[in-house]
């Protein structure tokens, strides 16, 4: 009977534990103001598939990114593409190119500005965009139930969450303080600014953020300090 009672309890043990939670911004945003991801922002979609892949410690088992707007194709209505007809929105987004990698490709520098108004996707998208390879590399959906500002929808979600693995999410940065605080940590950082490299480890019980990496993304994240940033917040 004694061992009956210990394998339920080790059983208990294991379908009680709770996930750690990890904090990435996403990709970098056109130059231009652009909707989307920049070029650089792609490369770091990439880099987050290494970086979180299923050979990775991180054992990711479930992926969160905000809800982005209602997708759209749009430019200005007095725009017309300068090489014909064909390079329509549907070019854009079928060769997944940035308004900013076009005006390179064809050296017209002065058509930047209105091709700033054509979009790759819905706005409050990069997100989306910057954990979807990873989520198709690991065959997981990604949950953008929870709109941008509804801190208490991720709350939820994480509480409600019963599956294998740890939790992911990928947010607009200036968001992710409240999304910490409302798990449990009163006196949670900010993201800086001009950072889009830090990953916050928050282990359950969510009360602290316990440590904050680089990425440390080849070409993106380069600076020495920055591939061995580390703080401990205790």
């Amino acid at each position: 009977m004694h061992s009956i009672l210990l394998s339920l309890l080790a059983l208990s043990g294991v379908s009680t534990a709770r996930p750690d939670v990890y904090f990435i911004r996403h990709g970098e945003k056109p130059h231009n103001g652009g909707i989307g991801l920049s070029d650089d922002g792609l490369e770091r979609a990439e880099c987050i598939r290494d970086i979180f892949g299923d050979h990775s410690d991180y054992n990711i088992g479930y992926i969160m990114a905000q809800k982005p707007k209602k997708s759209e194709c749009r430019a200005p209505e007095d725009f017309h593409l300068p090489f014909g007809t064909w390079h329509t929105c549907d070019y854009f987004k079928a060769n997944r190119i940035t308004a900013h990698t076009y005006c390179q490709l064809w050296n017209i520098p002065t058509f930047e500005t209105q091709l700033t108004g054509i979009s790759l996707g819905g706005k409050r998208n990069r997100p989306y965009e910057t954990v979807k390879p990873l989520a198709e590399d690991l065959s997981i959906k990604v949950d953008i139930s929870c709109k941008r500002d509804d801190s208490e929808c991720v709350k939820d979600t994480i509480d409600d969450y019963d599956g294998e693995g740890n939790i992911l999410i990928c947010w607009e940065h200036h968001r992710m303080t409240d999304l910490v605080e409302e798990l449990g940590y009163e006196d949670a950082p900010e993201y800086p600014d001009d950072r889009y490299d830090l990953i916050w480890t928050d282990p359950y019980p969510y009360t602290d953020i316990t440590e904050i990496v680089s990425e440390k993304c080849p070409g993106l994240d380069w600076t020495p300090d920055d591939w061995h940033y580390q703080i401990n917040l205790q």
